[in-house]
């Protein structure tokens, strides 16, 4: 495999305080992490062969995150990535009804920020650019680029019906 981590000044592993939980590399790639980035638990990269991901200093994944480069994934330095945060480059081609893994992929590099804060089961989509100071609510869908200083929600309505039973 050609994978190359790179991992700044490591001189003295006190002072940069880089802890990596369990990371999972799934294909060649490039990886290069900043000081002090840190997971709290399981955490997956999956890079394709002309894959690149660069992380900035001080950021923090918590449990859960996923990864998946095919093209580039630059996030900023300082950010916050709650638990199950998933970042994808790429979707599949769909063209046609034959098998969807023969299509291919399209991709698209995504950009975050630096002091962002994406929570809990947010997913960033393809192509996307996340500005620097943002917030981003949980189980945020992000399919469009989000202008810096900005906090992105949902709608947290909860639509209640009751259950009309039949004899």
């Amino acid at each position: 495999m050609n994978i190359l981590i790179r991992l700044r000044n490591l001189k003295n592993s006190l002072q940069t305080k880089i802890r990596i939980a369990i990371w999972s590399l799934e294909y060649p790639g490039r990886v290069e992490f900043g000081d002090c980035v840190s997971s709290r638990d399981v955490m997956r990269l999956r890079l394709g062969p002309e894959g690149s991901l660069v992380v900035g200093d001080g950021t923090f994944f918590n449990n859960g995150c996923s990864l998946n480069c095919m093209k580039r994934i630059e996030i900023g330095r300082n950010c916050l990535f709650g638990e199950n945060v998933t970042v994808y480059d790429h979707n599949h081609r769909f063209s046609s009804f034959s098998r969807l893994a023969e299509q291919g992929y399209k991709s698209a590099s995504i950009k975050i920020g630096d002091n962002c804060w994406l929570g809990t089961n947010v997913v960033v989509l393809k192509g996307v650019t996340i500005g620097d100071g943002c917030v981003v609510g949980a189980n945020v869908v992000v399919a469009s680029d989000i202008p810096p200083d900005s906090i992105v929600t949902q709608s947290r309505d909860l639509n209640i019906a009751p259950i009309i039973r039949t004899n």
